[in-house]
């Protein structure tokens, strides 16, 4: 089952991946994280030989089986971006986590991603694109099983950015360059929201969470939540339903 973790910057995601995995390790769930794209082939997946232990060969490999599955997005993808060679090289990363994830699904009960194509769609379009953009892009994005969203105020979200650094006026410009100003987060937060509503036009399940609660306490109300959506994906998969989109990836 894969699960993508989606807010804008500073609404906790990492923060709930580590809880969660803490919990989840405890209460002896299967699970894995994917957040990088090197090292995460499981055993007893087919892989070509000259992919293994080449972070840059495997995501090319992953890249190429992507495409070819998802072939309307890449063309979104290129006419939106042809003259940007670096929004190209995003588009590979976000590929290759979506198919590593993909890739670990059956061999693992849970697979969380932490920014995934909902997270990444907002964070490429913030500067110069729209929520029309946004949402035609993640219509035609696969899909995964459930999201659970980190749900945050603009101004909580800009705080705990800027409270990453040091303090200093030097850290406080570096975040800016990297994340936006106090503007370009409330425009981050409205094209997230936008986002997860096409999310939910799917039926992909969607949990909220408020990202100022403490983040032991989500994971005391969200693990029940996990453990029923598992297994109503353990149902739909042997009534072979058509949403189950690990398998129809």
């Amino acid at each position: 089952m894969l699960i993508e973790v989606a807010g804008v910057p500073g609404a906790g995601k990492t923060t709930l991946c580590h809880a969660l995995s803490q919990r989840m390790a405890d209460a002896q769930m299967v699970f894995r994280s994917v957040k990088h794209y090197g090292g995460q082939t499981p055993a007893g997946h087919h892989t070509p030989r000259f992919v293994v232990n080449n972070p840059e060969a495997a995501l090319l490999h992953r890249y190429i089986r992507f495409t070819r599955q998802n072939p309307e997005l890449e063309r979104l993808w290129t006419e939106a971006f042809e003259e940007a060679p670096v929004r190209h090289l995003l588009f590979s990363m976000m590929a290759g986590y979506y198919q590593s994830a993909v890739d670990l699904a059956p061999f693992d009960e849970l697979v969380f991603q932490d920014e995934g194509f909902l997270t990444y769609a907002v964070a490429i379009f913030y500067e110069s694109g729209s929520i029309s953009d946004v949402t035609r892009f993640m219509e035609a994005a696969p899909s995964v099983d459930a999201v659970i969203y980190m749900h945050s105020t603009a101004d909580l979200a800009f705080q705990r950015a800027i409270d990453r650094g040091d303090g200093s006026a030097r850290s406080r410009r570096g975040t800016i360059r990297k994340h936006g100003d106090f503007e370009t987060f409330e425009r981050r937060v409205a094209m997230t929201d936008a986002a997860v509503a096409v999310c939910e036009a799917r039926r992909v399940p969607v949990i909220r969470l408020n990202a100022e609660s403490d983040p032991d306490e989500l994971c005391d109300s969200l693990l029940p939540q996990l453990r029923s959506l598992l297994d109503e994906a353990i149902v739909r998969d042997l009534a072979g339903d058509p949403r189950d989109a690990v398998d129809a990836a």
